[in-house]
């Protein structure tokens, strides 16, 4: 970012939009003390985080709250990431947050995170993966101010220097890549502990009385990329909207607003829908929605709720756009779908559920003998259990089988199951492919390979947690039994 002076930015006032710079002025802090007192976004002794950039609009944040916090009663900090990218310029950006808490008497922790390295070990684009850096940031340093005043962690709040214009592009970009009137409402004052008070005041209106008061800032070059799809739309998109409509930012504005209205009560519909209709939720690992109940609603609430489901219990899963869920509900009636969805998460649709768990990579295990009377670790797949027992000890645990003993032909090896492998499940004549024996046991496919099959010689004997081989069943001969038991490595 280069820096800019006050004394040096050109004004662009419109005809009968700004008459007197000076009222722009005295507007400009009584527009954003009206927008946290309409929107309540502190309270007393709340401590509230600036993101200071250095920008502009983080600069604005600043000036404009260190007025206001007396009168709020908060506490205010900054918080400035270098993002070690552009080297020079960052540390240009760095020095010149520092100084300014330094006049303002604000405290400012700096944090220097490679936002490159970040993105690459992710998968993120730089602007995605920067975003994520600065809040994980934000999050954990109020937290740790809010146990060093002994307050409630509600009581730290990340504050940002999004404004209006911010919110105009955000609506420009959802609108053109689709979304839902949640998107479409765009960025609100107020989401949990992140609180937006510029988000009412223009960018220009914001410059301009920073340059009036003769305050420095500095100015990101890549604003200017038009490569980059806000920027693209900022230079090409809103300049033709300001000209068909001088004041489409305040219509727009309404427009969000009602926009954001509708998607409120109809959030908080689908959110109660979300709880109830699902069978099996936790937060981080998995949700699973019960489709007989999901089908009752009409698709326009069924893609609500999933969706609000699924940022229930992964918050991260931003990215998901309105293609995502409508696939999802297009494949109610499958016996099996598989999709994999954004943040790193996979949606099945098995048997009359619905599964949204985050997907983790598929551990491999090999062929293991089993030790005798005692445990032996299969690795990914778990342990088996081996113990010589009554032949009455038969337990109705499917997760442990009683086997005749007499007729094994050699020691007993644990491995994953063969392609084309067979076995004579118990009570069937003939025999069946283990394929078939997951398929009737409602075994998703990418599970499969962490199921034990457990083998004498060749021949299998039991598929652990599943069916016993009908050859190794007890039966009135039987002189000597085994029990086996498997527990698999989720449990351990």
């Amino acid at each position: 970012m280069d820096p800019i002076q006050g004394s040096t930015f050109p004004f662009v006032l419109h005809a009968g939009r700004y008459t007197d710079i000076l009222e722009i002025m005295e507007n400009l802090i009584e527009k954003i003390k009206q927008t946290i007192e309409n929107e309540s976004l502190f309270a007393p002794g709340d401590t509230a985080l600036v993101m200071l950039s250095g920008g502009g609009d983080s600069v604005a944040l600043l000036r404009a709250l260190t007025v206001l916090s007396g009168e709020f009663g908060i506490n205010l900090h900054a918080l400035h990431v270098n993002h070690l990218i552009r080297k020079e310029t960052a540390d240009a950006d760095e020095a010149f947050a520092a100084a300014l808490c330094g006049e303002l008497g604000v405290p400012c922790t700096v944090e220097r995170i490679d936002v490159g390295a970040f993105a690459q070990a992710n998968g993120l684009n730089l602007e995605d993966a920067g975003r994520r850096v600065r809040y994980t940031a934000a999050e954990k340093l109020v937290e740790r101010l809010c146990e060093q005043k002994g307050a409630r962690r509600s009581q730290g709040k990340i504050v940002t220097g999004h404004s209006l214009d911010d919110r105009v592009e955000t609506f420009f970009s959802r609108a053109l890549f689709g979304a839902g009137t949640g998107g479409l409402g765009s960025t609100r004052a107020k989401r949990g502990a992140i609180v937006r008070p510029l988000i009412g005041c223009e960018r220009r209106q914001l410059r301009e009385w920073l340059s009036a008061n003769g305050f420095s800032w500095r100015e990101d070059e890549s604003n200017e990329d038009v490569t980059r799809t806000r920027a693209f739309i900022r230079s090409n998109i809103v300049p033709v909207c300001e000209e068909l409509n001088p004041s489409f930012r305040g219509a727009l504005e309404r427009t969000m607003d009602l926009l954001s209205d509708d998607d409120a009560l109809l959030s908080a519909m689908a959110n109660q829908f979300a709880r109830d209709f699902s069978d099996d939720r936790v937060v981080g690992e998995h949700i699973v929605f019960n489709i007989s109940f999901m089908r009752t609603l009409e698709q326009t609430m069924a893609r609500r709720t999933l969706r609000s489901g699924i940022l229930q219990m992964f918050p991260e899963a931003s990215r998901m756009d309105a293609s995502h869920i409508q696939n999802l509900v297009d494949h109610f009636d499958c016996d099996s779908y598989v999709q994999d969805l954004p943040d790193n998460l996979r949606a099945e649709v098995r048997y009359g559920t619905l599964k949204v768990t985050k997907k983790r990579p598929v551990d491999t295990w090999e062929d293991t003998v089993l030790d005798v009377e005692g445990e032996t670790d299969l690795g990914a797949a778990g342990k088996l259990y081996l113990e010589e027992v009554g032949a009455d000890e038969i337990s109705a645990d499917p997760f442990s089988a009683t086997v005749d003993a007499d007729v094994f032909l050699g020691s007993l090896s644990a491995g994953p199951a063969r392609t084309g492998e067979r076995m004579h499940p118990l009570g069937m004549e003939g025999s069946k492919l283990l394929s078939d024996v997951f398929i009737d046991a409602k075994v998703p496919k990418e599970q499969r390979a962490l199921v034990p099959v457990i083998r004498d010689a060749s021949q299998v004997v039991w598929v652990a947690g599943r069916t016993l081989d009908d050859r190794y069943k007890i039966t009135k001969e039987t002189k000597r039994a085994w029990r086996i038991e498997w527990v698999a490595r989720e449990e351990l």
